[in-house]
């Protein structure tokens, strides 16, 4: 409340666009400090003051939209307002984290925080501008994820990595291969859910479809300059024995 009370009285005395900037900062470092309900306040605040709060947000694209840009991602607040939705869900599922102890609730109250990032990344996908923002969406989804896999949830969470892959694979930066070895890591991932949701069959064709895009890559690599072609070669075997390795253990295991 106290908080609350000295953003109110400093909003009026500055800039808004100033005011805004400082206040994402204050709430970056917050939630650095691992100060997530601080954090969180101030980033609410922000919804707040630009009457995003009373959106109703039913998991609807087109309403998603409307409610966060409704002047576009063009827009001079897009870019806060994206930093500030990334932020207040990380805020959101550290604070499920620590309020719970992985029960039915937590899952659900996390799958939630997945779908919003979906939303999020959903938005962004298109925009090549907002390529590390949305590579910042995708990573954080991983990480709940397998905080998720850890807790047994795996069966939840196996159309949210697929997305994650789906991300990669269509964002026209992310799929360079300088992303390839995570890229590599999210297939793997994919695959261990399915294994462990007891659908081998899907785990190994998943595996072979990771096969084919890693050597699609490898197609496209080639007509690079040598000096690249060696180094990235390199890289690409090395993530397709990831890759295969996985798919021989959904091979033997039948």
């Amino acid at each position: 409340m106290t908080l609350f009370e000295m953003l109110k009285k400093y909003q009026p005395l500055l800039p808004q666009e100033y005011f805004l900037k400082q206040l994402l900062k204050i709430g970056n470092f917050l939630r650095d400090e691992e100060e997530y309900i601080l954090a969180l306040s101030c980033y609410n605040f922000y919804f707040l003051e630009s009457d995003i709060n009373k959106c109703i947000v039913h998991y609807d694209l087109e309403r998603y939209k409307k409610c966060f840009f409704p002047e576009g991602l063009q827009s001079n607040t897009a870019l806060l307002t994206i930093q500030i939705l990334i932020a207040n869900y990380f805020c959101k599922y550290q604070i499920e984290k620590m309020n719970t102890q992985q029960c039915c609730q937590s899952a659900e109250e996390s799958e939630k925080i997945l779908l919003s990032y979906q939303m999020l990344t959903q938005v962004l996908l298109p925009e090549s501008s907002y390529c590390w923002l949305l590579y910042n969406c995708i990573v954080l989804m991983y990480t709940i994820c397998q905080d998720m896999i850890m807790a047994g949830h795996s069966a939840k969470v196996v159309q949210y990595l697929i997305w994650v892959c789906l991300c990669m694979e269509n964002s026209p930066l992310l799929c360079d291969i300088s992303y390839l070895s995570w890229r590599s890591t999210t297939y793997t991932a994919v695959c261990q859910c399915y294994y462990e949701c007891k659908a081998g069959e899907h785990a190994e064709a998943f595996a072979r479809r990771a096969l084919c895009k890693i050597n699609d890559l490898w197609h496209v690599e080639k007509k690079n300059d040598k000096l690249k072609y060696n180094h990235h070669t390199a890289i690409i075997r090395e993530c397709t024995l990831k890759v295969f390795l996985m798919f021989l253990l959904f091979i033997f295991s039948h």
